[in-house]
């Protein structure tokens, strides 16, 4: 069974570390990051947005070392948990409200892709909503 506390804190961690990333535009208000293991190894993407105009948002990913070593050690932690191993993870931080959301895949569920015909629709899926 995993220790709920360590669960916590790494969630806290990797909440903290996205928003330290020196790729992260400084005026951001909301944002989502999505990991995805392939071979045992996470990617990952985000955007970051302004507001809720149509074009408010960048994208950005982090290349974090320390990162990625968290986001591993909560997947280990979790699939101790729940004897399934997410696929797919989903963070989204609303800064004025001080809220975190998050959302993960199981069995190699790709929920989250990005390609040149569908950006615009993965971008609006993203954006975190109160």
């Amino acid at each position: 069974m995993a220790d709920p506390v360590v669960k916590d804190e790494l969630i806290r961690k990797i909440a903290q570390e996205i928003v330290a990333s020196p790729r992260l535009d400084p005026d951001w208000q909301s944002l989502s990051v999505v990991f995805t293991f392939e071979d045992g190894s996470p990617s990952n993407f985000g955007y970051a947005y302004k507001g809720e105009g149509q074009n408010d948002w960048t994208a950005f990913s982090s290349t974090s070392d320390e990162l990625e070593d968290d986001v591993i050690r909560l997947r280990d932690v979790m699939k101790r948990e729940t004897d399934a191993e997410w696929h797919q993870g989903l963070f989204q931080l609303l800064r004025d409200q001080r809220e975190m959301k998050f959302e993960f895949t199981y069995d190699g569920e790709t929920r989250w892709k990005v390609t040149p015909g569908n950006l615009e629709a993965v971008v609006r899926e993203l954006r975190p909503r109160p």
